[in-house]
C-alpha cells in the first residue's frame, strides 16, 4: 500500500469529532427525542473505530516500507512536544526501549510492549493518537515483528532470529468475550492490539501524558484491568509496566464495560496489504534427501525457487528437481520428481532474459504447460501470463507495471514515495512542510503532481 492519509490541522478549527457532535447536538436540541449523551457516545465510537481503521492502513504502509513494524511512541508524551508520536526504538539494539515505553513484567510475556500509536511516523495527524472520548489509544505489540527485516535467511534453516516473516506468529495475545457462562476466547493469534478505553477513560493516558485513576474496585472491572498497563516501573533502563497478553473485546457480566479493542494477527496483516513477499519457508522443512544442507537445502522468501543438490539418475543427470517457497512458509514442488527412462524432463525459464520482461519474477516450468500464475518484481503491480511448449517456446504476456516514485524533484514538498500504477490520490506534504498535493502515476510508471499546495 503507498497511500497517505491527508488529515488539515488547524489550532482554531473544530476536530472531526467535535463538528460531529456540535451537529448531533443541534439535531437533538431541534427533535428532542433522544437522549443527547446515548447519541453522542455512539458518535465518538464511531470516530474511535474509524480512527483504529485509519491507524490499521497506516501501519500496513509502515510495514510495505519498512518491512516491520513500528514500535510505540512514548506514552507519556505531552501532546505540546514535537516528539509527541514518535517510534521509541533504541538506535543500537533496535528494541522498542525508551522512555515512554514498556514492557511486561509478567511471565510468558517478555515480548510484549506497550505505548502510544507512532502517528509521527505515519505522517498523519497527532490527533489519530487519541480515541473519540480524548484519551490515547493504547497500543501493544510484539516487539519480534518490529525487528529490521533479514535479507539473507539462506542459511537460517530454522529461521530462529526474529523479524515479521520469521518470528512465531501463534499463541501470542489472547482475545476473549466474557459471557455469563465463562470466558469465551475470540483470537489467540493477534501481533498488535490497539485498545481504546472508552466512555470512563478507565486507567487510559491523556494527550498531556498523565494516567487517568484507576478504579479499587479490582473484581467489578476485572476485565477493563485486563486491557490497560499499569504499576510501572524502571530498572537498569528497562521500563516495565503490569499487562500481560490476554484481552476482553466485551463483557456480558460488566454492565460499565465501554472498552473498544482492535487487534490484528500476522496474516491479517500479509492478505490485507499483500505482502507475502516478507514469508519465506524453512530449508529444514524439506524432507526430500535431494535436497542437502549443501546447497540445496535453504530457506528462501515467497516465490523463490531452489534445485535439489543431487542430480537426477542417468541420463537424465543434466536436470534437478526443483521446489518453490508458496504462501505462508509453504514449499511446492515445480519439478517433483526426476524422469523416468530415457525421456529428459525438460524445463523453460520464464522471465529471465529477451524484451518485454520489465517487473517479471523470472519462474522455471516444465515445457509443456502454461499459467497465469506471474508474479512480479517488489515495486511493481501485476503479474503474468505464460506458456512453454515442448520445442522450449516461450509465450507471455507482461502486465507488470512499475510503481511510481514521488520525491521533491518532482515539486518543493514531495516527500519520497512509492504509489501505485494507475491510480491518483492525496498526499500529506514532507515534513517541514504543511498542506498537501494530488499525484497522479500511469501504467507506465510516471508520476505527476497535478496540484502542489505544499508551503514551509
Amino acid at each position: 500500500m503507498n497511500f497517505k492519509i491527508l488529515i488539515k490541522n488547524s489550532k482554531t478549527a473544530f476536530t472531526l469529532t467535535e463538528l460531529a457532535v456540535v451537529i448531533l447536538v443541534i439535531g437533538i436540541l431541534f427533535f428532542g427525542t433522544i437522549s443527547s449523551s446515548t447519541v453522542i457516545n455512539s458518535v465518538r465510537n464511531k470516530v474511535t473505530r474509524d480512527r483504529m481503521e485509519i491507524i490499521y492502513r497506516m501501519m500496513g504502509k509502515f510495514l510495505a516500507d519498512n518491512k516491520r513494524l513500528p514500535c510505540p511512541a512514548s506514552i507519556i508524551e505531552n501532546k505540546n512536544n514535537l516528539n509527541y508520536g514518535s517510534e521509541i526504538r533504541d538506535s543500537s539494539t533496535l528494541e522498542c526501549l525508551g522512555t515512554g515505553v514498556y514492557s511486561s513484567n509478567q511471565s510468558g510475556a517478555e515480548n510484549l510492549v506497550y505505548g502510544m500509536v507512532p502517528t509521527k511516523e505515519f505522517g498523519i495527524s497527532s490527533d489519530f493518537a487519541e480515541d473519540g472520548f480524548g484519551n490515547k489509544f493504547n497500543y501493544y505489540v510484539d516487539k519480534r515483528f518490529t525487528a529490521n527485516f533479514i535479507t539473507n535467511i539462506t542459511n537460517d534453516l530454522n529461521l530462529v532470529v526474529p523479524s515479521f516473516g520469521t518470528a512465531p506468529y501463534q499463541d501470542i495475545f489472547l482475545i476473549k468475550n466474557q459471557v455469563m457462562i465463562g470466558e469465551v476466547p475470540v483470537n489467540n493469534d493477534a501481533i498488535m492490539v490497539i485498545v481504546s478505553n472508552g466512555v470512563n477513560g478507565f486507567g487510559s493516558f491523556k494527550n498531556n501524558g498523565t494516567q487517568n485513576p484507576l478504579s479499587q474496585n479490582t473484581q467489578q472491572y476485572f476485565q477493563e484491568y485486563s486491557n490497560i498497563a499499569y504499576d510501572f516501573s524502571s530498572n537498569g533502563g528497562v521500563n516495565t509496566a503490569n499487562f500481560d497478553r490476554v484481552f476482553f473485546a466485551s463483557s456480558d457480566t460488566n454492565s460499565s464495560f465501554d472498552d473498544l479493542v482492535y487487534f490484528k494477527t500476522r496474516n491479517d496483516f500479509v492478505e490485507t496489504f499483500k505482502l507475502m513477499s516478507l514469508i519465506p519457508c524453512k530449508g529444514n522443512d524439506i524432507l526430500d534427501p535431494d535436497f542437502s544442507n549443501l546447497g540445496g537445502k535453504k530457506s528462501v522468501y515467497y516465490g523463490s525457487q531452489i534445485e535439489a543438490d543431487n542430480p537426477c539418475p542417468m541420463p537424465n543427470e543434466s536436470i534437478r528437481k526443483i521446489k518453490k517457497c508458496d504462501s505462508y512458509g509453504r514449499w511446492v514442488d515445480v519439478l517433483g520428481q526426476c524422469p523416468s527412462g530415457s525421456s529428459p524432463f525438460l524445463t523453460c525459464t520464464i522471465g529471465s532474459s529477451g524484451s518485454g520482461i520489465s517487473g517479471m519474477k523470472p519462474k522455471i516450468v516444465r515445457r509443456g504447460t502454461s499459467g497465469t500464475d506471474g508474479e512480479c518484481l517488489n515495486d511493481y503491480q501485476g503479474s503474468y501470463t505464460w506458456s512453454c511448449d515442448d520445442t522450449g517456446t516461450i509465450i507471455f504476456n507482461n502486465k507488470c507495471l512499475s510503481y511510481c516514485s514521488l520525491s521533491s524533484s518532482l515539486g518543493s514538498g514531495i516527500p519520497n514515495l512509492k504509489v501505485p500504477p494507475n491510480r491518483q490520490g492525496e498526499g500529506q506534504c514532507a515534513s517541514g512542510f504543511s498542506g498537501y498535493f494530488i499525484w497522479s502515476c500511469n501504467e507506465s510508471g510516471v508520476a505527476t503532481i497535478n496540484t502542489n499546495n505544499c508551503t514551509n
